[in-house]
């Protein structure tokens, strides 16, 4: 994150504190002013073309007793991107096109910081534990983006180098190191779904063990969840990575059927039969190696 992102994020975390103070002990009505604001968002990011989802009725009812009775929602939900219009005597929150995208990383946000709420209830271990796996999470993202930050210089770089000089060592180092990764790419058992007879022969009909997972092209955890996968698999012959991308129509029906509510999201899959103990939602490198382990187990 840039300087300006990581002050939003204070800003974010601090409007989440007040949240927990103003409905100290009272954590029934907090899990469901929460949850219902998550379901929001993640309808904003699972549709983000579809205007309907982008638009928040504060007069509503509804709306009205369970979200904003947090004091402070309305300034949250225009620090991720929403502005407040007037329509026929009622207020709207609404997330405009050049926002869009800022709001995304802020429905993760949320749902750490849900997570974080929720284990507190159960116990100061638990709340530790949970607080350690998602600076885990944290570490393996930045490194992840630090990484491909460096990969982009050096293909700058290159790019220099080859109008600069135009040698044809320089061609050929480019040459080989192209090569070597479109063999890895070719190596690695990832697979597009396109429909039900598609799921039918590459993940229930398939003897070896497959996740399932669904995405959007929009979608920046995605994005990063699939990179992840493809360096863990580059090499791996005993799993089948199944890609299902959710703005397919040919896929509606199979994302009903396994209840999607957020992406990216991992189903485990083994001779036909789902191992829901290894599904997970969100970028979770941990679950993913967890996934991996067993798969590998499965194909000795």
């Amino acid at each position: 994150m840039d300087t300006h992102s990581d002050q939003k994020l204070v800003q974010f975390n601090q409007i989440f504190d007040s949240f927990e103070t103003q409905f100290h002990g009272q954590n029934a009505k907090l899990n469901e002013s929460l949850e219902l604001l998550l379901k929001l968002l993640n309808n904003i990011g699972q549709n983000p073309m579809d205007q309907k989802y982008r638009k928040i009725k504060s007069t509503n009812p509804t709306i009205k007793e369970k979200l904003f009775r947090l004091s402070k929602v309305g300034e949250l939900l225009k620090l991720i991107g929403f502005v407040v219009k007037a329509e026929n005597q009622d207020e709207f929150y609404v997330l405009e096109d050049q926002h869009l995208m800022e709001v995304l990383p802020y429905i993760q946000h949320l749902r750490n910081r849900i997570e974080l709420y929720e284990a507190k209830q159960v116990s100061q271990q638990e709340y530790e534990r949970v607080l350690t796996i998602q600076k885990n999470q944290q570490h393996l993202l930045k490194k992840h983006e630090d990484d491909m930050k460096k990969e982009e210089e050096l293909k700058q770089q290159m790019h220099y180098d080859r109008q600069e000089y135009k040698t044809v060592e320089i061609k050929d180092s480019i040459a080989v190191n192209m090569q070597s990764v479109q063999q890895k790419r070719d190596q690695a058992p990832i697979q597009h779904i396109s429909g039900d007879a598609d799921f039918n022969t590459k993940v229930l009909s398939n003897g070896k063990p497959v996740l399932v997972d669904f995405y959007a092209d929009w979608c920046p955890p995605c994005k990063q969840l699939g990179e992840l996968i493809e360096t863990e698999l580059s090499n791996s012959k005993t799993l089948v990575v199944a890609k299902i991308n959710c703005d397919d129509p040919n896929n509606a029906g199979i994302k009903q059927r396994h209840g999607v509510s957020g992406i990216p999201a991992v189903f485990f899959y083994h001779k036909g039969q789902q191992l829901s103990q290894y599904n997970f939602t969100g970028f979770n490198p941990n679950a993913l190696q967890n996934a991996i382990q067993k798969a590998n187990q499965l194909s000795k």
